[in-house]
């Protein structure tokens, strides 16, 4: 899966994330924080890239925590 980056584009539905084209193709999406530090032209490996995706998996994690935890609590009878 290796390749140069041709494109990183904001993704429509969530403009805090971005996906990231390789060599043309759509590879994976990623933590628009996460994507800062990435250019067009640069050349990823298959370590770096399961590196950037495992960075994503645990943003994805904290995100979808935070927002369970942002519910009201709930009484017995609800």
């Amino acid at each position: 899966m290796a390749g140069t980056i041709t494109a990183l584009r904001l993704q429509k539905r969530n403009k805090d994330r971005v996906n990231v084209y390789l060599d043309g193709r759509f590879a994976f999406g990623l933590a628009a924080i996460a994507a800062a530090n990435l250019r067009v032209g640069q050349t990823l490996s298959d370590d770096e890239i399961a590196r950037l995706q495992e960075k994503d998996d645990v943003e994805r994690a904290c995100e979808h925590a935070l927002n369970f935890l942002s519910y009201r609590p709930r009484s017995e009878a609800e």
